[in-house]
């Protein structure tokens, strides 16, 4: 049998000791031991052993297989997580994108804890790399097909100390997660309204495809036949206006010249009181004037709530005012001219970043979506021919260091 290691002796002791056979022997008969053997050889002994000032402790083995590494805790948890993933079968394939769109309404996306998060709660520091590691080991432990009930319980909960809850309750209720992308690519709102997204380049588009309602039978050419009318009579009112000024004009310019000394004239007299008949015919012509405006306001209040408008505004202003160019303005209209939809749609679209040209492509990605969403079994075959539906993924490639533009170099020089 070896003698224990020592706690507080050098590595040099602890193995002498490790060498040392140990007896198990009572102070008594050692003393007594010593003193027959002293009596023997009448050569004193020392009082003690030097080994007696040591004080043997049994060993304190650590409780984990990590404990000498830098980070104990976090290869304790990547351990227990890696078993869980050896010891239960992953799915043979991953669910393809048409897999996850048709059950983007059924499936939830697990929300693990951030790298900061992981570090404030469990006390230790972690590199990206060892963090992308333990995320990828708790992706495949949520994989982990474990047909247990207990056993798959058990995995949950401690699965579930690393789930982040605040982001999980606020995904919830948002009502977004897996269906964000199934919204950007058009739905209908509450209100009826086609709504749907769009990008292309750095360029971000979304619109609200509004349907026009139909005027009622004979009320837009009534109000067409009353704004005519208003504005004929306003017309005539203001010619009658102008002869009647000019006629006051010619008689004040004449009086003044006949009379130039007279005693009216200096008496500050207006010269309406010596023509009451024109100051009367003004003031009445003015009058109906007022009226005939009036009623060409509200004749266009009219036309303008009750005609089938189908106007496309962009950021609040015209087509044809925001995107100058023929080429973008048949861009974004190339949706509703393939699905013959020209007039049916008030069409009102917000867009931001790039240039017009990726502005005028990414609203035209925005409204074909609209259109699908109002309508998919019509216009889904026409508009997803035209190409309309794609998303184009390319991007301008960035300048590099050295070269006039992404790729082209300079003029090679020998000298």
């Amino acid at each position: 049998m070896l003698a224990r290691p020592v706690l507080g002796a050098s590595p040099h002791a602890r193995r002498l000791l490790l060498q040392l056979p140990c007896v198990a022997v009572s102070r008594r008969q050692v003393g007594h031991d010593s003193k027959s053997a002293a009596s023997a050889s009448k050569d004193p002994l020392p009082p003690s052993s030097p080994f007696d000032s040591l004080d043997i402790r049994p060993v304190q083995r650590p409780d984990t297989p990590s404990y000498f590494m830098p980070k104990p805790k976090y290869y304790d948890m990547l351990a227990a997580i890696t078993n869980i993933v050896e010891a239960h079968p992953q799915p043979k394939r991953l669910p393809s994108a048409k897999e996850l769109k048709r059950t983007a309404g059924t499936t939830t996306t697990t929300h693990w804890l951030d790298k900061k998060k992981v570090e404030e709660r469990f006390g230790f520091k972690l590199s990206e790399g060892e963090f992308l590691t333990f995320r990828s080991q708790l992706d495949a432990a949520k994989r982990a097909i474990i047909k247990n009930g207990s056993e798959r319980h058990t995995v949950g909960l401690y699965l579930s100390q690393f789930v982040d809850g605040e982001k999980e309750t606020q995904m919830a209720e948002r009502g977004k997660g897996t269906k964000s992308k199934a919204k950007s690519r058009g739905h209908m709102d509450a209100v009826g309204r086609f709504t749907a997204g769009g990008r292309r380049k750095t360029a971000f588009a979304s619109v609200i495809v509004a349907p026009v309602n139909p005027p009622k039978p004979g009320s837009q050419a009534d109000v067409a036949d009353a704004l005519m009318a208003a504005s004929l009579e306003v017309s005539r009112l203001a010619g009658q206006i102008a002869k009647i000024t000019a006629r006051l004009a010619e008689a004040e310019s004449a009086a003044t010249a006949a009379a130039p000394d007279d005693s009216s004239a200096s008496s500050g007299i207006p010269l309406e009181a010596k023509m009451p008949r024109a100051a009367e015919e003004q003031q009445q012509q003015q009058e109906q004037l007022n009226q005939a405006s009036a009623a060409v306001a509200a004749s266009s209040v009219d036309v303008i709530k009750h005609a089938p408008l189908g106007e496309v505004l962009v950021n609040g202003r015209a087509l044809n005012e925001y995107f100058v160019r023929e080429t973008d303005r048949e861009s974004v209209v190339q949706p509703m001219v393939v699905a013959g939809t020209i007039g049916k749609y008030n069409v009102f679209l917000r867009v931001k970043g790039g240039g017009h040209t990726g502005q005028a492509e990414a609203c035209q990605l925005a409204l074909a979506r609209a259109l699908v969403a109002g309508n998919r079994r019509k216009h889904l075959v026409p508009l997803s021919t035209a190409g309309l539906l794609s998303p184009d993924a390319r991007f301008v490639e960035r300048k590099k260091t050295g070269k006039p533009k992404a790729r082209k170099s300079y003029t090679w020089v020998k000298r």
